[in-house]
């Protein structure tokens, strides 16, 4: 509807577009605000703000002027979302308005709530938390390895280290922990094989004297406090019969029943020195066996002795 005022003598009248009170000198013969008529693509929800279309993605833009919709709108300047994907052509903006980049080492989409973190992040190459914690893995496990390197321990897989036995230097000794590696270093353990090569050049000692064990036939025994098979006449590792560091030294020994573990100055004593009635030092109480100079894996002859349980 249309009214003259006479007050400022003018044709007032209300937009049928942007719903703005307008009012003109002449009687006009349109509903339409000058605006309106001239940009009919514009548009405006409510009377202080003019929407125009994002020539890139078609998003409504708002501008409080219309002199700012037209300024922007020749120069077709796009939306700030899609100025700044111009800017930035790594990232990109899901629907929920997060921005996101791809990890430059597994390309796995890394999202961002600001995009200008994400804009600084991929700038400097960061990577995403997968990837971090395997390189900061590798860094300590390649700190670790050129430590025990250092010092001649080899990390191999989870719980494995080897060292070179200081022998032969061909051979690798693998223990469980690393502290046991590092004993075994020190006090300069050699391999299996380097032992049994060490045990073979003794085989023409004089003074070693080899017996029957007698409830094992198949095996022999010294009074160097070694053992070995009767037939092949192969040495036999002794190992120690506990986890606490002085134990004492036994070896498996194979019978009808199947093996059993046996301590080797036992097996000496028995062989060598059998309790007789004869012989007042070695009555029935006389039932335990010990190291003169205290050291377990010494069983030579000359270093055991009867004790009693008393």
């Amino acid at each position: 509807m249309k009214e003259f005022n006479e007050k400022t003598k003018k044709f007032d009248f209300t937009c049928d577009i942007c719903g703005k009170k307008r009012s003109y000198k002449t009687d006009i013969q349109r509903s339409t605000c000058l605006g309106c008529a001239r940009y009919p693509t514009v548009t405006h929800p409510a009377p202080e703000l003019w929407v125009r279309q994002c020539p890139i993605c078609g998003d409504h833009i708002r501008h409080h002027t219309m002199v700012s919709v037209q300024y922007y709108e020749s120069k077709k300047s796009p939306c700030k979302k899609c100025s700044f994907l111009r800017k930035n052509p790594g990232i990109k903006i899901n629907n929920d308005g997060m921005a996101v980049r791809q990890c430059p080492e597994c390309g796995a989409d890394i999202l961002h709530g600001n995009p200008s973190t994400a804009v600084v992040a991929n700038r400097a190459g960061i990577l995403c938390r997968a990837c971090a914690i395997k390189k900061k893995n590798i860094r300590l496990l390649n700190e670790r390895n050129l430590k025990y390197r250092a010092s001649g321990i080899t990390h191999v897989g989870a719980k494995n280290y080897e060292i070179v036995c200081p022998m032969c230097k061909k051979q690798k000794i693998t223990y469980v922990s690393s502290s046991r590696a590092l004993i075994a270093l020190h006090t300069g353990v050699i391999c299996k094989y380097c032992v049994r090569e060490e045990n073979k050049k003794q085989y023409n000692n004089p003074k070693e004297i080899w017996r029957t064990i007698t409830a094992y036939d198949r095996y022999e025994v010294s009074n160097m406090g070694r053992v070995r098979t009767k037939n092949e006449l192969n040495l036999i590792l002794p190992q120690k019969a506990g986890k606490y560091p002085y134990c004492y030294m036994a070896v498996s020994l194979w019978a009808d029943a199947g093996y059993s573990q046996i301590y080797i100055h036992r097996l000496v004593m028995n062989a060598f020195c059998k309790k007789t009635k004869k012989n007042k030092q070695m009555s029935a109480r006389h039932n335990h066996v010990i190291h003169r100079d205290g050291d377990y894996s010494n069983n030579i002859l000359s270093n055991l002795t009867w004790r009693s349980s008393d």
